[in-house]
């Protein structure tokens, strides 16, 4: 069982908030732009960080 202490919740939390930025940035490039595959990339890179966390 995941222990759901303050620390946890809030690195939950602050990667929910980076992913969901990165998300509505994504949307002013053009898919095949480098500043979209770079946003891309770190969201990718945290929801493994959010996997690692939330892995039982």
């Amino acid at each position: 069982m995941i222990n759901f202490n303050t620390t946890t919740t809030n690195r939950l939390k602050n990667l929910n908030d980076k992913y969901e930025y990165n998300k509505l940035k994504m949307e002013s490039f053009s898919t095949n732009s480098t500043s979209y595959r770079q946003l891309y990339e770190e969201n990718r890179e945290i929801v493994n960080e959010l996997k690692e966390i939330t892995r039982f």
